[in-house]
């Protein structure tokens, strides 16, 4: 790396017209990138509520997907009913369910009715259809007849939109906060504004890269948040970090050159090792294999490696040009820094102090372990309020009732030879189903053949909707009943409910194994850096302290009495453990770098946290800024993810960094340096002095 670091810094202009030729080639993708991607992915694909909607649609000729069409009015709104069905059909509705079929789908006072629309075609095609259906219907019906549509591909298309406009409503908010920040950090103009344009390159390729991965497999929509979300981050940080380092060394009066190996030999070196972290954690949330997963990971993954390469590359570049013009603009008198040992009573005894904070880090996660994890499934709840496809879901729940709109589906096979017992399961279970808790009734029918086998299903009809409490144990139930039928009947579980159970068990399923890959390959990744193995152990115990934490914030704030997406503590786990490495890694190296100087351990410990603990608090800021922008977000997984976040970086940079790191140092003594020797670093030091004499 330290090669690419000179060839950038000794070819500026030949590393920055590399970039600009890829920034122009990726403005144009990354604006396509939007179209292209799609909701949905919360499910896990390998489940057997997949299986069982497969033999549903092939034996039971079941749509694979619906809409439903809300209409209301002060007076009858059957009556507009035959026009928006004449629509609905012209649009390439493969079947047409209204009041007529089922007398129930009309509200007490006639006022409110709805359609369920049946489609061959797919989710993301259904998607598109879903704007201009709800805008013919409406130009179709009456005057005073509101027009609602919802169903599964509705919502995932406004899923699309409102994940669209909360990236950019993001980014607007964002940016600002950050000119002001940068500002107040650096007091220089030409230092604050080379992050930022390192972060709008960044978020432009990453997009660009991502419209490409769009053409080989699906993305998810929350792709362009959490790349806005960390690229943001990282991108400023790292930027934040060298620029400092820079601006620090020309201030010790070497030139230019030199002052830019050194930083990158030493800042620079963290920063890439802090990435690396980044990517390791981001890339744990592969394993689940969903769709949803999957794209958050890919997007974390891209958006930092870009930021890590433009940092090795690009922003040397650009540095070497400027020179002590990074300075131009400056507000103020810039002191130079000289960094002096704090002067912090506790630190007397590290012990104690680091038990207290450890116990009170104990007590905030305690409430982690009461949280439901549960992903919403036929829900809109996610949507903002006056979203159309969540009011006119709530509108059918409040003045319909959706009573037989999400049964549990019970699928059961069996070969020809055995129709007779292929029956008596049937019947038996829907007997049982009709006995539990909950459970409003059972019906059993029998369909065409699928692949050859007998099918038959027993359709549980649940006092609750698909999401609440009562619809799961249900399941749970008919789960244990299925369990144990005999001879050659088959049977799976479909349904809303069944395949958002699936989903929590895959996750939960997956998070010991994302746990134990991110601790592993962040233990050696450190310990190739730190070249020490308790080093990285501290590391690991320091970030699960913040991820523990953050969990137990994270149900004190839970709006839905400790019921929380499956999706949010995987991804604050991978997004944090990661993050937090950046400030570890920066103030660890610089602690030892001047250990390898010469100083002792505890003028190490304290003179590294001196020249650091700013240019943390910077970052935290910085970060925190980012974060918080997100908490307008119209998508509550994004609003609430913003949340924590931020509360994160609180919790790692000012409590962890400050006060229990530099304790736990001071315990464990010099063995934590490994086999690092004071004075080790110095002659290094005053090579790349040498070496850069009559730079500019």
């Amino acid at each position: 790396m330290r090669t690419v670091n000179r060839w950038a810094i000794h070819r500026p202009w030949t590393a920055i017209l590399g970039w600009v030729v890829l920034a122009l080639i990726a403005a144009p993708l990354a604006m396509q990138l939007q179209g292209a991607l799609k909701a949905g992915g919360f499910s896990d694909p390998r489940a057997d509520s997949v299986e069982a909607q497969e033999t549903l649609e092939a034996a039971f000729d079941q749509k694979p997907n619906s809409l439903m069409v809300v209409l209301s009015t002060d007076g009858d709104a059957t009556a507009a009913v035959p026009a928006a069905t004449e629509i609905a059909v012209d649009h390439g509705a493969d079947l047409v369910i209204d009041h007529l079929a089922q007398p129930g789908w009309v509200s007490q006072d006639q006022g409110t009715t709805m359609i369920v629309l049946g489609f061959d075609e797919d989710n993301t095609t259904v998607q598109t259809l879903v704007p201009e259906l709800e805008h013919a219907i409406d130009e179709a019906v009456a005057d005073g007849v509101a027009v609602e549509i919802t169903g599964a591909p509705a919502l995932d298309a406004a899923l699309n939109h409102h994940s669209e406009q909360d990236a950019a409503r993001a980014e607007m908010i964002a940016f600002p906060v950050l000119f002001v920040v940068l500002l107040l950090v650096f007091r220089s103009v030409a230092a604050m504004l080379v992050p930022l344009a390192m972060a709008g390159v960044t978020l432009a390729i990453t997009q660009a890269a991502g419209f490409g991965f769009t053409q080989i497999t699906d993305v998810n929509s929350l792709f362009v948040n959490i790349v806005t979300m960390i690229g943001l981050a990282v991108a400023v940080d790292y930027s934040l970090f060298i620029i400092k380092r820079f601006r620090e060394e020309l201030d010790a009066e070497l030139p230019v050159k030199a002052a830019l190996e050194r930083t990158m030999a030493t800042v620079g070196h963290s920063v890439m090792f802090a990435g690396l972290a980044v990517m390791v954690s981001m890339s744990a949330l592969f394993i689940p294999r969903t769709m949803a997963f999957t794209s958050i990971a890919l997007a974390g993954v891209l958006v930092t490696a870009v930021a890590v390469s433009m940092s090795m590359t690009l922003l040397p570049a650009v540095l070497s040009l400027l020179g002590h013009r990074i300075n131009w603009g400056a507000i103020g008198r810039r002191r130079k820094q000289t960094p002096s040992e704090p002067k912090q009573r506790w630190l007397r005894r590290p012990g104690i102090v680091l038990a207290l904070l450890v116990a009170a880090f104990a007590a905030a996660a305690a409430p982690a372990f009461n949280l439901n994890w549960q992903v919403p499934v036929a829900s809109a709840t996610i949507l903002p309020s006056d979203d159309g496809a969540r009011t006119g879901l709530e509108r059918v729940e409040n003045e319909i009732g959706l009573e037989g709109l999400f049964p549990i589906e019970v699928v059961l096979t069996a070969p020809q030879s055995a129709s007779e017992d292929l029956s008596r399961a049937a019947e038996d279970l829907a007997g049982e189903a009709r006995a539990l808790d909950g459970v409003l009734g059972a019906q059993v029918a029998y369909g065409e053949p699928a692949d050859g086998a007998l099918t038959a299903l027993v359709s549980i009809t649940t006092a609750a909707g698909p999401d609440s409490d009562g619809a799961h144990a249900v399941v749970d139930e008919l789960r244990e009943a299925v369990d144990g039928l005999d001879g050659d009947v088959t049977a799976l579980l479909g349904g809303a409910t069944a395949t958002g159970g699936d989903f929590d068990d895959l996750v939960l399923r997956s998070m010991p194994l994302v746990i134990g890959v991110v601790a592993v390959l962040s233990l050696i990744l450190l310990t190739v850096s730190f070249r020490t193995w308790l080093m990285p152990l501290l590391a690991l115990a320091f970030n699960g302290m913040v991820v523990a934490a953050s969990l137990g914030v994270l149900a004190l704030v839970s709006a839905e009495g400790g019921t929380i997406n499956s999706v949010t503590p995987l991804m604050l786990f991978a997004v944090m453990f990661g993050l937090s490495m950046d400030y570890m890694v920066i103030m660890i190296s610089r602690m030892k770098e001047l250990y390898g100087e010469g100083l002792g351990h505890r003028e190490a410990v304290m003179g590294g946290l001196a020249r650091t603990a700013g240019l943390v608090n910077g970052a935290a800021i910085i970060m925190v800024a980012v974060f918080i922008s997100f908490t307008s977000a119209q998508i509550s997984i994004v609003r609430e993810l913003g949340i924590v976040l931020a509360v994160a970086v609180v919790l790692d940079a000012v409590v962890i960094r400050r006060l229990v790191m530099p304790a736990a140092l001071l315990l464990v003594g010099e063995r934590v340096w490994g086999r690092a020797r004071r004075g080790e670093a110095a002659e290094p030091a005053r090579e790349l002095v040498g070496a850069g004499k009559g730079g500019r």
